[in-house]
């Protein structure tokens, strides 16, 4: 189950700040963990391309919208992470 809400985005651009209030639709709480679990299964389950496997991460956080702030910036790491785990493109010393 899905429900709205109100959700406050900003875009800076050029030096310009821009918000606004848009509604988003979030997933129910008793739901979130399953989805969020399916997440990290792409992640580490290795059964998509590594590149595959960061995309289908970023959309199903931007789709799950699992918080008020952050799910851009927490979509895009989980992107690095998933191309990093797959090709070590992206990997430094003491970091997976």
């Amino acid at each position: 189950m899905r429900s709205k809400e109100a959700v406050r985005t900003c875009l800076v651009e050029g030096g310009l700040v821009a918000c606004e209030t848009v509604w988003a639709e979030v997933a129910a709480s008793a739901a979130l963990r399953g989805l969020l679990d399916d997440v990290v299964e792409v992640i580490r389950g290795g059964s998509h391309r590594p590149l595959l496997a960061g995309a289908l991460a970023h959309v199903a956080v931007a789709a799950i919208h699992p918080s008020n702030d952050g799910n851009g910036r927490v979509a895009r790491l989980l992107h690095c992470l998933a191309v990093s785990r797959g090709t070590g493109l992206l990997a430094r010393p003491g970091i997976d």
